[in-house]
């Protein structure tokens, strides 16, 4: 009787190790799929919260101050700037610029951050969503807008410097970009009334045709590699040549032509007056759009697969456990 009983205690032993076992397999096959999918989220920068590997994609914002932004202007920028944050890639740099550059020296970044993605991005299988909603209004959003809120301050200037700046900007920020390879965009928040001794507005250099003709347009052409470039086009009534405004037709095509020769791509529409930059935002490239949605589509995909592989090695390991615990009981070991 008691052989009996110490082969009952010893199979009950084999048992409770096959279910350590199988709970052991179940452990690592839930903790090496985490590892997997986190294995595959970028390294960022602890300075801009960019991917150490590089942005995805890099949009400038170019904002003159030359003369004083109206409270409405500064509110339908802010609204453009919150539509560009809402359809930004994760990891894609925004940068902000003052437009008081000169040909000679480097034109730094007021600030440089990336969009780290918001909670509602996020998987809840390997991510967590509540820290990177976070991390999103605190590191990204508040930096930006708290910038962006300087910047859009009164302010006033003896020069405005614009193509210099554009120029400038395509250097400080596409720089270092092979063209191509990622989305660029420069925004520029302007009355786009150049003044500066290498041309001036007010002098009456108004005919792109004339001024890439001249040599000082060596030193003003910039290279954008292809950037798209939108123009929130402030209204400057007091911006006046002998008495008769700056801003009109001829002063747009002066800038369209100016853009298409400083390698970037034509308008996808001229934004004119602040009042109208709604339209700056809807001009967000569908193609981006399309690429976002093919990304999440592979990226579920790939979580379908991986959790597939999880669900099946655990089949199986359950199926070899179940066949152990119904395997034929030594002679003589009752079960129960």
């Amino acid at each position: 009787m008691a052989r009996k009983r110490r082969k009952r205690r010893d199979w009950d032993k084999v048992r409770g190790v096959l279910v350590g076992i199988f709970g052991l397999i179940l452990i690592a096959g839930l903790g090496g799929a985490a590892w997997y999918w986190t294995s595959k989220e970028p390294k960022l920068d602890e300075a801009t919260g960019c991917p150490t590997t590089g942005p995805t994609a890099v949009h400038a914002i170019l904002i003159d101050r030359s003369d004083p932004i109206t409270p409405l202007q500064g509110q339908r920028i802010r609204q453009t700037v919150d539509r560009y944050v809402q359809a930004a890639k994760i990891g894609e740099r925004f940068e902000l610029y003052i437009a008081d550059s000169d040909a000679v020296n480097v034109l730094t970044a007021v600030a440089a951050v990336c969009n780290p993605g918001r909670g509602d991005q996020a998987s809840e299988l390997y991510q967590n969503p509540r820290m990177i909603q976070r991390q999103f209004e605190e590191k990204f959003l508040k930096v930006l807008h708290q910038n962006l809120d300087n910047l859009l301050m009164a302010s006033t200037a003896d020069s405005s410097p614009i193509l210099e700046s554009i120029r400038a900007v395509g250097v400080a920020a596409f720089g270092n970009v092979e063209p191509g390879t990622i989305p660029l965009q420069l925004t520029i928040v302007s009355d786009m009334v150049q003044h500066s001794g290498a041309n001036s507005h007010f002098r009456g250099e108004t005919n792109f045709v004339e001024l890439s003709r001249k040599p000082a347009w060596r030193s003003l052409q910039a290279n954008l590699k292809g950037a798209k470039v939108d123009v929130l086009y402030l209204l400057r009534a007091d911006a006046k040549r002998n008495g008769v405004p700056i801003q009109n037709r001829g002063h747009e095509a002066f800038w369209e032509s100016a853009i298409k020769g400083d390698e970037g791509k034509a308008y996808g529409e001229m934004v004119i007056g602040v009042t109208n930059a709604q339209k700056a935002a809807a001009a967000t490239s569908a193609s981006d759009v399309d690429a976002a949605r093919r990304r999440m589509v592979q990226d579920l995909e790939e979580s379908r697969a991986a959790v597939a592989e999880v669900q099946k090695a655990l089949a199986d390991t359950a199926r070899v456990v179940a066949e152990a615990l119904n395997a034929p009981t030594p002679a003589g070991v009752p079960l129960s």
